[in-house]
């Protein structure tokens, strides 16, 4: 099980709040787990290494070159917002993404293939 934080900031003109909603994923064999991504370091500075598991992917029995492939990464802040966004030509296997000009903090890091999206939480960290 995978869980999703969510915050969302309030303000009036009286006072502010944030509130954070936790959400856990759905159990089930819809193919997502077939795409198999790693990256590091974690926590980074710099550059975020981000590669297709191929072997692994191969060993779980699943050989689609489509799937073989990283076409698009998406970094979100802590609050949802899009911070960076990389695509990638068909085959595009291994990247690796400059992360220096974003802050110190959590990110999501999304990753699709075309078909199949995986999630990471990293940490940028000077």
């Amino acid at each position: 099980d995978q869980t999703i934080t969510l915050s969302a900031s309030v303000t009036n003109s009286c006072a502010s709040k944030v509130y954070v909603f936790h959400f856990r994923s759905v159990s089930g064999n819809c193919g997502t787990e077939a795409y198999r991504v790693s990256m590091s370091p974690n926590p980074t500075s710099n550059n975020l290494s981000v590669a297709v598991n191929i072997l692994e992917m191969q060993q779980n029995g699943h050989n689609n070159p489509a799937w073989m492939q990283i076409r698009e990464v998406k970094v979100f802040d802590k609050f949802g917002v899009l911070r960076k966004r990389k695509q990638f030509g068909a085959g595009t296997q291994n990247i690796v993404l400059p992360v220096n000009d974003l802050p110190n903090d959590v990110y999501n890091v999304h990753v699709t293939n075309g078909v199949h999206n995986v999630i990471r939480q990293i940490i940028i960290q000077r």
